[in-house]
């Protein structure tokens, strides 16, 4: 008999579904709990019921084939936990994905359920709509809900359903910047941890990131060369690269002179305590923000927001603030690009 259901889609939302269903007073075991990735974090597995998308996600169309059995499974789940009398809860990330925008249009017509937005990332600190995500998704997500048995609606307002009406919360590690009405925003913050290994002053850690979906292959060759020369500006001793778990990277460890890889598929905010690095490079992640609150005597630094924000973001000028708001260093492409 769940009290809870909670979906998510990354290990930041599930951070923040924790310190969430904490302050409501709910136990794990009153937690159904469907995540669209796999995650390391290990509470997660006290719920009363769990279940996560076991392989490797992709932002490509043809990859999503490969969901397929899991959607069953999640939406077996989903119903169950829907038609439950003990329900008071429901947590969602977003309004586009086929499962919770059926948990918005339930609670729609059931009023005595609380209806939360947990903040999954920068995408909550951005303008982003519809027309912000590629063509495909809008015609394959209402045919999958309806094979499905779902209910579905394309979003028209922010993606993370925070400006919904039936949205009661949006709870979040930070109100800066944060597109969300001020109304509802819940402040949470995530709790600090102690390093357990010695840092290297010497050591750069590089969290890759699937920015080279969103760019076309010239431009993300634009970007690695330009990364790569900034650097070998640093003088570190140790450049260690953290693939992303999940996507491909397009190989930027290897644009990296002398750079390895940090082999540790877990999500950055489960191994923060274990960091072999004073500095942590990346380029428009979630992880750097997460980071400085996690582990704020590291220096996070964001690489190349003048030319991702233009070449994958549709120039979106926000994102220098939403760094600088978070504590993350920022550092301009335009000095390191050919022909500089």
């Amino acid at each position: 008999m769940p009290r809870a259901l909670v979906l998510v889609a990354n290990g930041l939302a599930a951070s923040m579904a924790q310190a969430a269903l904490a302050r409501d007073g709910i136990a794990l075991d009153d937690v159904t709990m469907i995540s669209g990735r796999r995650l390391a974090h290990e509470w997660v597995h006290g719920c009363g019921r769990y279940i996560q998308f076991e392989k490797a996600a992709s932002l490509r169309l043809a990859g999503q084939v490969k969901t397929l059995g899991f959607y069953a499974r999640a939406v077996a789940e989903l119903k169950r936990a829907l038609r439950d009398p003990a329900l008071e809860h429901i947590y969602i990330v977003n309004t586009e994905n086929i499962l919770m925008t059926h948990a918005l249009q339930f609670a729609e017509a059931t009023p005595e359920v609380t209806l939360s937005v947990l903040v999954e990332g920068n995408m909550n600190f951005q303008p982003m709509s519809a027309e912000h995500r590629t063509w495909w998704r809008w015609l394959l997500r209402p045919a999958a809900a309806r094979l499905l048995g779902l209910a579905y609606r394309k979003p028209t307002t922010h993606l993370s359903g925070a400006f919904e009406p039936r949205v009661d919360r949006v709870i979040s590690y930070s109100d800066k910047h944060l597109h969300a009405p001020a109304e509802k925003v819940i402040r949470l913050e995530l709790p600090t941890v102690a390093p357990v290994i010695a840092p290297d002053p010497d050591t750069v850690l590089v969290l890759a990131t699937a920015l080279n979906y969103f760019m076309t292959a010239a431009d993300y060759a634009r970007f690695k060369t330009a990364f790569a020369r900034w650097i070998k500006t640093l003088g570190a001793r140790r450049i260690l690269v953290k693939l992303h778990p999940n996507y491909d990277t397009a190989g930027i460890e290897q644009a990296i002179e002398g750079a390895e890889i940090y082999d540790e598929p877990r999500g950055i905010e489960v191994v923060a305590a274990e960091i072999p690095a004073t500095r942590v490079i990346g380029y428009w992640t979630t992880g750097l923000a997460t980071l400085r609150r996690i582990r704020p005597d590291l220096e996070c630094i964001d690489f190349g927001h003048d030319f991702y924000a233009q070449a994958a973001y549709h120039g979106d000028s926000s994102i220098p603030k939403v760094l600088e708001a978070t504590g993350v260093t920022v550092v301009r492409a335009a000095p390191y690009l050919e022909g500089a």
